[in-house]
């Protein structure tokens, strides 16, 4: 008899939370104005970050460790200048952690050589 209860009150619960949310989406304008930025946004950014890294750095890198830092900065700035065009609140330390991500992903670098070279660019 007890267990009904609970499932009803976790059904009214979650039903009430789900209103509530849509409501306040709804009164800030959509997903996007409520969540402060456009993820489909983002993600386009994000994709053409991947494909200019691996480009950029196949033709601007010599294979250097020691040379990394001057390409990594140079795809910072122009991040940052994407991120700005698309009205994106990306901060320097979060671009820089999402274009490390992508030289390791892409296997362009070691992790290591990665981690030197953004210590190098402010």
């Amino acid at each position: 008899m007890v267990t009904w209860l609970i499932v009803a009150f976790v059904a009214l619960d979650v039903v009430t939370m789900l209103a509530v949310g849509l409501y306040i989406v709804k009164k800030r304008g959509g997903f996007s104005n409520a969540l402060g930025f456009d993820p489909v946004a983002v993600a386009a950014v994000s994709r053409e970050m991947e494909v200019e890294t691996g480009e950029f750095l196949r033709s601007n890198w010599s294979g250097d460790p020691l040379a990394l830092a001057g390409p990594i900065g140079e795809l910072l700035s122009r991040f940052e200048q994407k991120a700005r065009e698309h009205g994106l609140p990306l901060e320097r330390e979060q671009l820089k952690r999402m274009l490390a991500r992508l030289i390791e992903h892409q296997r362009l670098a070691s992790s290591h050589d990665v981690r030197e070279a953004m210590k190098q660019v402010a």
